[in-house]
């Protein structure tokens, strides 16, 4: 869990885990060089002694929600890692869902689904292909359980669609990404660009751009692909302010 001058939220995220019928082997929370009270916030945990172990690990600069995923993706001891940011909440069967998934599909690399709000799925689980991934983020990274033992990574020296970009490197990369469309986390902030690192719309769209480039570059896509996903991106980035105005008015 990554946090940054997080002490108004952070208690909520920190509870959904408590919470969870299915309790993950550790919760890893890496402060980000905040200068509020989310350490001391989250050392109250640690000092009740939860059902499972709670680590506080403080950065002493603030490198983004990318680099501090990494930090705790590799501290990590379990076969799988799931990602909470700090102003979110997972419903408390989050983690026994996608449990008996795991179970039933033992070659997944990638679960997880997106925004309760745009997630419209009516199969309950379905592998991602590699061009839905390409055309749009399928998951939301509170959402996302991943094999630990992957060896790919967030990105850290992009600040925007860092996540979208791990997403698609993964899908192509195994093939075993899926989306599962039964509820997971609860939703308090909104999606299309209205809140928090995704409020800015151009410098998101930037970032958008910016990933087929990477993934032209790693040779996960080849030019006419790419070519293909930067024209289809402006044009969904042309018609996103409508679809805000209409979100706003829904």
């Amino acid at each position: 869990m990554p946090a940054f001058n997080s002490g108004m939220t952070i208690s909520r995220a920190v509870d959904s885990v408590l919470r969870q019928t299915w309790p993950p082997y550790e919760l890893i929370i890496i402060n980000d060089a905040s200068n509020d009270n989310t350490a001391q916030v989250v050392g109250t945990f640690i000092r009740e002694k939860g059902p499972f172990k709670v680590r506080l690990v403080n950065l002493e600069h603030n490198r983004g929600p990318a680099y501090a995923r990494n930090i705790g993706w590799n501290l990590a001891t379990g076969d799988y890692v799931a990602f909470l940011d700090s102003d979110d909440e997972w419903l408390a069967n989050k983690l026994l869902v996608q449990l008996q998934y795991l179970r039933r599909l033992p070659d997944i690399v990638l679960l997880g689904q997106t925004y309760p709000s745009l997630n419209k799925s009516r199969t309950p689980i379905f592998r991602v292909s590699k061009h839905l991934i390409l055309a749009r983020n399928q998951f939301w990274t509170s959402t996302v359980v991943i094999r630990r033992c992957v060896p790919e990574r967030f990105d850290d020296s992009i600040r925007r669609c860092e996540d979208h970009l791990l997403f698609c490197m993964l899908t192509l990369s195994y093939k075993r990404s899926y989306y599962i469309s039964e509820p997971l986390v609860i939703e308090h902030k909104a999606p299309l660009g209205e809140s928090g690192l995704s409020k800015s719309i151009i410098r998101m769209q930037i970032g958008n751009w910016r990933i087929y480039g990477i993934l032209l570059r790693k040779h996960y896509i080849n030019a006419f692909e790419y070519c293909v996903f930067e024209i289809l991106s402006t044009l969904k980035f042309i018609a996103r302010p409508i679809k805000i105005v209409l979100w706003k008015l829904g």
